[in-house]
């Protein structure tokens, strides 16, 4: 099984709708939540996740809406589960002070106008276990020893 963190930002965190959107995330995909934890994520954690984005003029944006608060992180267990999520969350796009969003990121969108992209998914289960151990240590690697001697 293929596993995946979500990570949604302190917007959506405040706004109470990450079991929401779980819910919604689980109905559309028939997957399974197995690791949630609140995190309050640096620049450096940042970074980690976009490693490819940190020269962009819309890097300090990205660290903005995710380092503004308490962030969670939910890992998701499901046959396919990162093409799911991404066709899911949908695209966001921010130009000229104008957000665009479209799936789940334009249903729970801020406004027209702020950057906030309400969740970020990782690629891959290997990306997510790096990001998982990266920001959770031991206790992230105890999940992943029980999810396999339990063949999720």
């Amino acid at each position: 099984m293929d596993h995946a963190a979500i990570v949604f930002t302190p917007y959506l965190v405040d706004l109470q709708l990450v079991d929401t959107v779980l819910d919604e995330i689980a109905q559309e995909t028939h997957c399974s939540t197995h690791f949630r934890r609140h995190i309050y994520l640096t620049r450096e954690d940042v970074e980690a996740l976009y490693p490819e984005l940190v020269l962009s003029p819309l890097f300090p944006m990205i660290t903005e809406c995710l380092t503004s608060g308490r962030a969670e992180l939910a890992v998701v267990i499901g046959e396919g589960i990162h093409l799911k999520l991404r066709q899911l969350k949908g695209k966001f796009r921010y130009e000229g002070g104008c957000a665009s969003a479209t799936g789940l990121r334009k249903k729970y969108q801020k406004d027209l106008s702020s950057f906030e992209f309400i969740l970020h998914t990782t690629d891959s289960s290997e990306e997510t276990d790096e990001i998982g151990v990266r920001l959770f240590g031991e206790d992230y690697r105890e999940l992943i020893c029980s999810m396999q001697c339990y063949g999720c």
